[in-house]
């Protein structure tokens, strides 16, 4: 992927979009404009063409350079640059789904792609999730897993267990209950593996109380 476009320049009926490091890490299909055939091109005869058709034609965009390796700036076609204003807001949501799709397939492990990539303005609130250990305080006292400081019912913060950097969501099996001290200190980073066994109990612990103290309709739909 190009870095982002660093200056915007014009010259007669075209744009000119001048980046940084042009060929790095770029499939050669994104170096030829969209009517070329990529067959049997050299970076030479792939450059030459574009420039030689960007007044014949009406490809997306052409090179100022001779030679692949002097490329630092393409210049789009005026005609694009018409279609590419009235219809930014379908080409960007079209290009995101792509991308989200090409990040998904390569990260087949990564959960909530779509969250990382496009981060929501705020996250969701929390309310339920507090109410819901609140609840599991009034019946039974509760340690911090990584302090072992005995928490108090309107006195801890809910910790991601995982951090929402990476799993993007405030789902109730990652969240546990901490001081705010402790929770503040960890910020995004992974507990160490020596706390996964206090936090496996403490989760099962917090279901079977509210099984049986509230109920388990409820205790599934908020898990």
């Amino acid at each position: 992927m190009t870095t982002a476009p660093s200056r915007l320049t014009s010259s007669p009926g075209c744009s000119c979009f001048l980046t940084s490091g042009i060929a790095v890490q770029v499939p050669r299909l994104f170096f030829l404009p969209w009517r070329f055939n990529p067959s049997f091109c050299s970076p030479y005869t792939l450059i030459s063409r574009a420039t030689c058709s960007i007044f014949r034609g009406a490809p997306l965009y052409c090179f100022t350079a001779e030679y692949q390796k002097n490329c630092n700036t393409i210049i789009l076609h005026p005609d694009w640059i018409q279609y590419l204003e009235e219809n930014y807001t379908i080409v960007r949501g079209w290009a995101s789904w792509e991308w989200l799709n090409y990040m998904q397939q390569r990260n087949p492990n990564t959960p909530n792609v779509v969250k990382k990539l496009f981060m929501p303005q705020k996250r969701d609130s929390l309310t339920n999730q507090t109410k819901y250990w609140k609840t599991i305080l009034e019946y039974r006292d509760i340690e911090c897993i990584y302090s072992k400081v005995r928490l108090k019912k309107n006195e801890f913060s809910l910790d991601h267990y995982l951090p929402w950097s990476f799993v993007a969501h405030a789902q109730l099996w990652n969240l546990i209950p901490t001081t705010k001290s402790v929770n503040s200190s960890k910020s995004n980073n992974l507990p160490s593996g020596e706390y996964f066994h206090d936090f496996v109990s403490l989760q099962d612990l917090g279901l079977t109380i509210y099984k049986q103290n509230v109920s388990q309709k409820k205790m599934l739909k908020r898990y």
